[in-house]
């Protein structure tokens, strides 16, 4: 029987180790093409934590909004999403377990909804349906819509709204104050009201 000789197994080791390098350089320039990426489908994701609770999921609501949530731990007693009591329904119809939330509304438009601990919302940055033009909301523990920065939306949109300001509200009175630029008679101008003690101060 032959013995092989340190040659022979220099000779089969580089030889291998060629193999190896080659076969990966091979593998790492070939085309990625998007059939054999493959695809995903789902209908949700969740993301739990390291105890299996869920925290977040990435789907459909209960509103039917598309969106990416994040959820209150306190309120985690069960693996369901949806096995909480709606005590409070904020602007785009979530839960009050919910306390962040950026998606795209049932009728396709894009919001970013931040609530406070007890899953009340305390600012909502969404664009509007009707006009497709931004606003923001800033509210309280106590009534949602504090103040409103953007454009200001009628109760009966209309394509030809252009009124934007700032608008500081109160419950049981509406607005208090507010500053800003409105569309009249198809003129822009400018406007201030302020109210209290039974007065109202309005400019011009």
């Amino acid at each position: 029987m032959r013995i092989a000789s340190a040659r022979d197994i220099l000779t089969v080791l580089l030889a291998t180790i060629a193999g190896f390098l080659g076969g990966r350089l091979i593998f790492r320039t070939q085309e990625v093409t998007p059939d054999s990426l493959g695809t995903v489908r789902a209908t949700r994701f969740e993301l739990l934590s390291g105890d299996g609770v869920p925290v977040a999921f990435w789907g459909t609501d209960e509103a039917r909004n598309t969106v990416i949530q994040f959820i209150r731990k306190n309120d985690h007693q069960t693996s369901s999403l949806e096995g909480h009591e709606r005590t409070r329904v904020n602007f785009f119809g979530q839960k009050k377990d919910k306390v962040a939330a950026f998606g795209v509304s049932q009728q396709g438009s894009p919001f970013l909804n931040l609530a406070g601990k007890d899953g009340i919302s305390r600012a909502i940055l969404y664009v509007t349906e009707e006009q497709q033009k931004p606003a923001l909301v800033l509210s309280d523990e106590k009534w949602e819509g504090r103040i409103l920065l953007g454009f200001i939306q009628s109760d009966y949109p209309s394509p030809a709204e252009d009124d934007w300001g700032l608008l500081f509200r109160a419950p049981s009175t509406g607005t208090l104050a507010n500053i800003g630029v409105v569309k009249r008679d198809g003129k822009l101008s400018g406007i201030a009201t302020i109210r209290g003690s039974g007065k109202t101060w309005t400019a011009p």
